[in-house]
């Protein structure tokens, strides 16, 4: 298993979004974080570079900069929320839709 974050903050209009295998960054991508990326393409990356149209190429030159997209291929996608049931806590991405999307009393093993 490897542990993934994502971050959409529309107020700033930023995407971020990370990859860790035993505590080490295996890829991540923040709007403006400097580098942007860091670590080698993930397959799904690569993926999108080679099928990307014409107004794609550019997106995906370095790899996939959209936290949806990464959610959606390395493990759900997190799908519109209501703002109400959004705001003061963070969410869990998590391997399968069934488990629940409330909040978690404490921190959760990874």
């Amino acid at each position: 298993m490897r542990p993934t974050f994502y971050v959409l903050d529309p107020y700033n209009a930023s995407h971020s979004w990370y990859v860790a295998r035993d505590g080490a960054v295996v890829r991540s991508f923040g709007t403006y974080a400097y580098p942007q990326f860091e670590g080698a393409p993930l397959p799904f990356e690569v993926w999108h570079r080679e099928n990307a149209d014409e107004d794609e190429v550019e997106m995906y030159a370095e790899g996939v900069p959209d936290a949806d997209t990464a959610a959606d291929n390395l493990s759900v996608h997190p799908g519109p929320q209501l703002a109400k049931a959004t705001h003061g806590h963070g969410w869990l991405a998590t391997t399968h839709p069934d488990v629940p999307s409330t909040r978690f009393k404490g921190a959760l093993p990874l």
